[in-house]
């Protein structure tokens, strides 16, 4: 072919091969340019409906008209004496540059020019999808990086049109077959989200120069794509973020639902770490000076960055106070209520068994009470054996930030099968008792008395229950006391965050399991756990398992969301949160969550205001306000952002991820 010249079309020479057909460099004799001809594969002509088939694809995407993705002039057909018969082919923009597969080959690019490159991908894989075009052969070998710094995907609408994929087998992958879907590879029918996929491999090979799924041979490599999850990013590549990779992960998802559903969700989410950067470098990150080591600024450096800051800092008062919708304060509209430890009147373990289990439950069911606030436990569990009057500890929650209505105590004795409990609602600022009552009950009863108890306390309160409140109050979550009892110890394990404990957690839940298969607070124990330890596809399946007996149980829609979070499928994520604190106003823990899931896709302002609930209903608790604090950190209001740090320090001086914050604080100032 080499010399010759087809229509106006003359022949430079060839530029590549492959399944989808050859494809060679020519001079446009009529307009004076250089173009790229392909062709059919031989053969491919004789069959007319693969003919047609490319016809019809190559016309739908010459009516792409962008800057990133390469043009097409003309479609056409010769005849060609070698075959006797009429040959089709695409006259298209010839693009000079090198292919992102010949940019990997020798190293790891920097995240600024990944995220540059995966930019203009995403740009352009966005306006062909509008149009309805799928591109279908997605990879680094069909990506060119002009001189200029331009990318433009080439073959778009193309790959449909070749029966078969061709394999070509290099080192331990399989040549286009790497980049496909599981859909695709499962011959199943695809669409704008196979390519998504597609992306997500090319996105990971930019940022280690490997790619996720590997075989020996076709059918290992179909069934790593199919059922493998790839290594983390960060095993290779220790300067990408959490949020890079979680961007990664989702694109990877192996259910296109899990997917992003469209370009442009991911392309918003990759702009906005390329912001990050960007504010970074410019020194845009921090404006505050820390108390105890005052940083000075150079002249030269203000010069340059004052209308910058200066902006970013406006930018975020106005969003902060005045457009971000501000939480409204609990106690204004909601009596906040707190359950101190249960007195233990016997010396058995059996009375603290009794005791425990009846504050946790007590506490779970008022929780569900939609009219009041709780304070959590972990509050509370400090005031143990203490000699404080109610009035005191009031104070002291005050003092704290909480107002703490009324206080709920107890006092428990058992003798063999028998318990006697007697609950006291006190006021805490005059210690005026609201409610009490006396229940002689056998043991097995201990679930009807700890919701009888909540019911009464509405009551007194004067709260009228909904249907589905009574209901949620009602339900048992095990008959057995020892299968409570080993649950009670697994949260125990479960909030001291070790490795070691993590494992005796997973024990106790599964002992629980073994007295009651049914215990759904169990399962979801063993969802969160397992999340923790990344071990994601048997938390999901222990998340789905606490929700098939309870599908109101908020700690398992807590724990699917968690499950989410970690594979990176925010929206999924999102919906199960909002479906914990919807089921339960008072679960801190999904409060914080559902704050950290929005802050993450960029939605601050709302992030804000669970993050503020959460630190309202327990505003003792460390880790609470670190997560704050990252809300003013993600908009750059660094003044403000470490003073939570410093406030989660001073609650919690042993956690780790204040000094983090404010190292990360500190470098970037």
């Amino acid at each position: 072919m080499i010399g010759k010249t087809i229509s106006h079309y003359k022949i430079l020479g060839k530029l590549g091969e492959g399944g989808m057909g050859v494809v060679y460099k020519a001079e446009d004799t009529k307009l004076k340019r250089t173009v790229a001809l392909k062709f059919l594969p031989k053969g491919s002509e004789a069959h007319e409906h693969e003919r047609v088939r490319f016809l019809q694809e190559a016309q739908a995407a010459s009516a792409l008209n962008h800057q990133n993705v390469t043009t097409i002039y003309e479609i056409s057909e010769f005849e060609n004496p070698a075959t006797a018969g009429k040959q089709v082919y695409i006259a298209m923009e010839y693009v000079e540059g090198r292919t992102l597969k010949q940019l990997t080959e020798h190293e790891i690019l920097p995240i600024k020019k990944v995220l540059d490159i995966a930019i203009q991908v995403c740009d352009g894989l966005s306006v062909a999808h509008e149009k309805g075009i799928v591109h279908r052969d997605i990879k680094s070998e069909n990506i060119m990086l002009t001189p200029k710094g331009q990318i433009k995907i080439m073959d778009f609408g193309l790959a449909k049109v070749k029966g078969t994929t061709k394999l070509t087998k290099e080192g331990s992958t399989l040549g286009t077959a790497a980049y496909m879907s599981p859909e695709q590879a499962q011959g199943e029918e695809v669409d704008h989200r196979s390519d998504i996929f597609s992306f997500g491999v090319v996105l990971y090979e930019l940022l280690t120069g490997k790619l996720p799924f590997r075989g020996e041979h076709h059918s290992a490599l179909m069934y790593s794509i199919i059922n493998e999850e790839p290594p983390p990013i960060a095993r290779f590549n220790e300067k990408v973020t959490p949020e890079i990779e979680r961007i990664v992960s989702r694109a990877l998802a192996k259910d296109k639902e899990d997917r992003y559903q469209h370009a442009d969700d991911i392309l918003a989410e990759i702009r906005h770490e390329r912001k990050k950067l960007e504010y970074a470098k410019a020194g845009y990150v921090g404006t505050a000076v820390p108390a105890t080591a005052p940083i000075p600024i150079s002249k030269r450096r203000l010069t340059r960055n004052v209308i910058g800051i200066f902006a970013v800092v406006v930018l975020a008062i106005i969003a902060f106070y005045l457009f971000y919708p501000r939480p409204q304060s609990t106690s204004a509209t909601k009596k906040t209520i707190a359950v101190l430890p249960f007195e233990i009147q016997g010396n058995t373990a059996n009375d603290t068994t009794i005791a425990d289990g009846m504050m946790e439950d007590t506490y779970a069911n008022l929780c569900k009470i939609s009219a009041i606030n709780v304070l959590s436990n972990t509050e509370t569990k400090k005031y143990r054996g203490t000699n404080k009057t109610i009035r005191e500890i009031g104070e002291e929650f005050q003092n704290a930030g909480s107002d703490v209505y009324a206080f709920l105590t107890a006092s428990v004795r058992s003798t063999g099968n028998k318990m006697r409990i007697t609950p006291k609602l006190i006021e805490s600022n005059n210690e005026r008792t609201i409610w009490a009552e006396t229940y002689d009950r056998d043991v097995k009863d201990i679930f009807v008395i700890q919701s009888d108890v909540a019911k009464q306390i509405a009551s007194a309160l004067k709260i009228t229950l909904s249907n589905k409140e009574v209901e949620r109050i009602e339900k048992q979550p095990t008959t057995s006391i020892t299968a409570y009892d080993y649950y009670l110890k697994g949260r125990e394990y479960y909030q001291r965050f070790t490795h070691e404990d993590r494992k005796n957690a997973i024990k106790m839940f599964n002992n629980a399991l073994e007295i009651d298969s049914s215990y759904a607070l169990a399962y979801a124990g063993l969802s969160e756990t397992y999340s923790d330890l990344n071990n994601n596809d048997l938390a999901l399946m222990y998340a789905d398992k606490s929700l098939s007996f309870n599908s109101d149980l908020p700690e398992g829609h807590k724990a699917k969301g968690q499950v989410f979070y970690f594979k990176g499928w925010y929206r999924k994520g999102i919906e199960e949160y909002r479906k914990a604190v919807e089921l339960n106003p008072n679960y801190v823990l999904a409060n914080t969550g559902l704050g950290n899931y929005l802050r993450t896709i960029g939605n601050v302002a709302e992030a804000y205001t669970w993050h503020k609930k959460a630190i309202q209903l327990e505003p003792t608790l460390g880790f609470l306000y670190n997560n704050f604090a990252r809300d003013f950190l993600s908009v750059m209001m660094d003044e403000t952002a470490e003073y939570y740090i410093r406030k989660a320090l001073q609650m919690s001086p042993d956690f780790l991820s204040p000094y983090m914050g404010l190292r990360h604080l500190y470098r970037e100032q």
